[in-house]
């Protein structure tokens, strides 16, 4: 009776045993997956962070390049309309020039004598 009592005994601890083996194994095995876990979850908040650090830097320069192309649009037209202002200008001063060439009075005309008082005989 006493070696089979003991016998019980020393597989019931050995199964306790046993099972707490299997216990640590699986806490071991917890612990090990939620530490993966933990690691993939930093790894794609940094993935993350980066990805909007790259969108960000990509907004502000083609915010950056629209700017730069308005203002150059706005020193074009600045310059367009600078340039075509002159160019009205020097047109207009080429037909009031001619204007006056037009209206001026010829060397030998009738109007030329009068205008220079020449020509004009005194009796």
């Amino acid at each position: 009776n006493d070696g089979r009592r003991s016998r019980r005994v020393v597989e019931g601890t050995r199964t306790r045993f046993a099972q707490e083996d299997l216990d640590a194994q699986l806490r071991e095995r917890r612990a090990a997956a939620k530490i993966k876990a933990e690691k993939e979850k930093a790894k794609r908040a940094r993935e993350h962070r980066r990805r909007e650090k790259e969108e960000e830097a990509a907004r502000v320069a083609r915010a950056a390049e629209e700017e730069r192309i308005l203002r150059e649009n706005r020193e074009n037209a600045a310059r367009a309309r600078q340039e075509l202002r002159a160019q009205q200008l020097r047109e207009q001063h080429e037909l009031e020039a001619r204007l006056l060439n037009q209206n001026a009075p010829r060397a030998g005309s009738p109007s030329a004598s009068r205008a220079t008082g020449a020509g004009v005989r005194r009796a």
